[in-house]
């Protein structure tokens, strides 16, 4: 992992909860059974493809532009843009990652993306699992919950997907 600040550490560990891992939508489309499309129904989130969406990319991006945004593997992650060699070894050193997804998001398609080159980084080049205090414990651990919309976590009436979801990010906490 890049730490280009001398004293400040980079962090323990990482939880992402229902990244948003290609700004540009690159997975959009891609084939008919995508996410975007079959849960463009299902999920609150709106398609990058409308005035809104559009401008929340633009104001994300500001002047770097969209072909940043499609390119840059700091900004998009799990764009499907991104040239060979700007993946290779993208996640080598990141910490201990927990990455938590809806499976009715719209954005699934590209948080599956961000988890695969993360699994490849990180849990296929190290041991599979490492033991701690008994526990076994991926590098990258990946939690789909069912019909859940994006950032599910905050709806409190998702009942018991919520709770056991939180259970399940306090467990990986406390095996840390």
């Amino acid at each position: 992992m890049e730490n280009p600040i001398e004293h400040i550490p980079p962090p323990g560990a990482l939880l992402l909860l229902s990244p948003w891992a290609d700004i540009t939508a690159s997975h959009e489309g891609t084939h008919p059974d995508c996410s975007a499309m079959k849960n463009n129904f299902a999920d609150y989130l709106i398609s990058p493809n409308v005035e809104l969406g559009q401008w929340t990319i633009k104001a994300f991006l500001g002047p770097m532009g969209l072909d940043e945004g499609r390119e840059n593997p700091y900004i998009s992650p799990a764009s499907l843009a991104l040239k060979p060699e700007r993946l290779e070894g993208l996640f080598k050193g990141f910490p201990r990652t927990y990455i938590v997804a809806g499976g009715a998001e719209r954005i699934l398609d590209e948080i599956r993306t961000l988890r695969d080159r993360m699994f490849k980084d990180l849990n296929w080049e190290r041991p599979a699992e490492v033991e701690d205090e008994g526990e076994k414990m991926d590098w990258v651990t990946y939690d789909e919950v069912d019909d859940a919309v994006h950032d599910f976590l905050m709806f409190p009436w998702l009942q018991p997907e919520v709770n056991d979801t939180f259970r399940r990010i306090s467990q990986w906490v406390a095996n840390l």
